[in-house]
């Protein structure tokens, strides 16, 4: 009897005992739950903190480079410490390195907060003066950053502007650029320029060539040309041949008379044998309408240009045979040389340079049929599409003679 009292108790107990163990399972449940979320939650912060690392936070990458900066120097304005950027840390505990300013990120700062400097300012002028293919275009730049130009921007500006406005006088509508506000402002600083620094050789020697391209009023070339001529007797000495002869040329072309010709004589002589075929029609025609005939110079040029006459072009043997016609210089080998390089060519040349390859034998007194009878066939060619003053040229030398 007492045993089955015994085993009646202890089914109490285990039946009263049972919702306490299922609810002790519960919060065991619960807690491994818990356990388990904070871990994942653990572990995405640690892979969100690696990629950080590598890539930058989306905050770290938008943020603005002045706090970027603040922050690296170790303080804010407000003298301030800056809160410490969590690092992340490799396997054996050490900290890894934080991740360094990307490229894009300098770009970014250079071109927000970097002035350009002389040389970068420089460098961009240079290339839109030279990619500039219209005269309008020139003159734009000018007129917005002509005082930032140099010398060399200076040339460039006025010989690039005479080599556009040759081809935009075939346009009846284009306007001169001579007439335009901006020309005005490049010829002050020309000429500020020319007063206090000067030019590089080569430099002077295209803005003066540009000006008689241009056909500048005589009137601004009064003012500009006592400092570019003042330039000229100080670099003459330094020029190339090529520079010499631009200048005679343009002088010749302008009539200037502060040209110091003796100078330009002298250079010019000492170079003659680095000059090209235009080199020394120019010098050749220059220096005559300058009034430059004396025999000395007249054989050294004759004599160049016979050793280099095959190489001329037409226009060029046009000018050195109306230079030798003008000085009426009678050249025997020149003028032989003459005559072989116009017969092969004569069907290809113009009527104008025939008409002054035949002037210029008229003018020193020597008749050659054989180079009549190619001028004259030439011309016959042509008939149609001659100007009136090369026909009436061509009539006046076959009357001659």
């Amino acid at each position: 009897m007492s045993a089955m009292m015994a085993a009646g108790s202890e089914q109490v107990v285990i039946r009263a005992s049972a919702p306490a163990l299922t609810d002790g399972l519960s919060d065991c449940v619960v807690d491994i739950a818990f356990l388990l979320l904070v871990a994942g939650a653990c572990l995405l912060y640690s892979k969100f903190q690696r990629a950080s690392a590598v890539t930058g936070s989306p905050k770290q990458r938008h943020r603005d480079p002045d706090d970027q900066m603040s922050t690296t120097d170790g303080g804010s304005e407000s003298g301030a410490t800056p809160a410490s950027t969590p690092r992340t840390t490799s396997g054996n505990g050490a900290a890894a390195p934080l991740r360094p300013r990307q490229a894009s990120d300098s770009g970014r700062w250079e071109a927000l907060h970097t002035k350009p400097t002389i040389g970068d300012i420089g460098r961009r002028l240079t290339h839109l003066l030279i990619e500039a293919d219209s005269v309008d275009r020139i003159l734009r730049l000018v007129f917005t950053d002509g005082e930032h130009m140099t010398d060399a921007h200076l040339a460039t500006a006025i010989h690039r502007l005479a080599r556009l406005d040759r081809r935009a006088r075939t346009d009846i509508h284009t306007p001169a650029p001579r007439c335009d506000m901006a020309f005005r402002k490049l010829l002050t600083l020309i000429k500020a320029q020319a007063e206090s620094d000067g030019f590089a050789p080569q430099g002077l020697a295209n803005v003066i060539a540009a000006l008689a391209a241009l056909q500048v009023p005589s009137a601004d070339c009064e003012s500009l040309m006592a400092p570019l001529m003042a330039g000229v007797q100080a670099k003459a000495n330094n020029c190339t041949p090529h520079a010499l002869a631009s200048i005679v040329y343009a002088v010749a072309t302008m009539d200037v008379k502060t040209a110091p010709v003796e100078l330009l004589r002298h250079w010019c002589l000492k170079t003659l044998s680095g000059c090209r075929p235009a080199d020394l029609s120019n010098i050749a025609i220059g220096f005559v309408k300058l009034g430059v005939s004396d025999s000395e110079f007249l054989e050294s040029i004759a004599e160049a240009c016979t050793s280099s006459i095959a190489k001329f072009r037409h226009g060029d043997l046009s000018n050195v045979a109306r230079a030798f016609g003008m000085a009426q210089y009678k050249h025997d080998a020149l003028l032989a040389a003459f005559v072989a390089s116009v017969l092969p060519v004569a069907s290809r040349m113009s009527c104008g340079c025939l008409s002054t390859v035949a002037w210029c034998f008229a003018r020193v007194q020597v008749r050659d049929c054989e180079l009549l009878q190619a001028v004259a066939s030439g011309c016959v060619g042509k008939i149609e599409r001659i100007r009136g003053d090369e026909l009436a040229d061509a009539l006046s030398v076959m009357k001659t003679f």
